[in-house]
């Protein structure tokens, strides 16, 4: 599996579990209260039941366990796949034009996107993935 198909298997199975887990994601007061109808909840009934996991997002305070768990579990196969130099390559490279790197020659953004840091990275591979993410600017 490569970079982009293992990103695309955990999007989708982030949405999945948001659906049964009573996620919803809210940035104004009219929102809030339509997430809250959908969970068949009011703002009295909700006291105690919602939590906020950031970034406009609510979801059901007894599932959170449910989403740490499927955070780490996403994390781990994300960190174990790095180990393979050709994944590694073609995240980095990724992130790093998903980053503007070819504008900014900047890549703490995409290290943090892939939650890495440089001394992380086979200098080889860091090398191969700048020269990718500029060749076409």
């Amino acid at each position: 599996m490569n970079y982009h198909q293992l990103k695309a298997k955990h999007q989708k199975d982030y949405d999945e579990l948001s659906k049964t887990q009573g996620v919803f994601y809210a940035f104004s007061d009219n929102q809030f209260k339509e997430g809250l109808q959908k969970l068949g909840l009011t703002e009295e009934t909700a006291k105690g039941k919602i939590t906020s996991i950031g970034g406009g997002g609510f979801m059901l305070a007894d599932k959170v366990q449910s989403m740490v768990d499927y955070s780490e579990k996403t994390y781990n196969e994300m960190q174990e796949a790095y180990k393979d130099e050709e994944f590694l390559l073609e995240a980095l490279t990724y992130e790093l034009c998903n980053h503007e790197y070819c504008i900014t020659g900047d890549s703490r953004d995409a290290l943090e996107a892939l939650g890495l840091e440089a001394k992380d990275i086979p200098q080889e591979v860091f090398r191969k993935a700048r020269i990718e993410a500029t060749k076409d600017f």
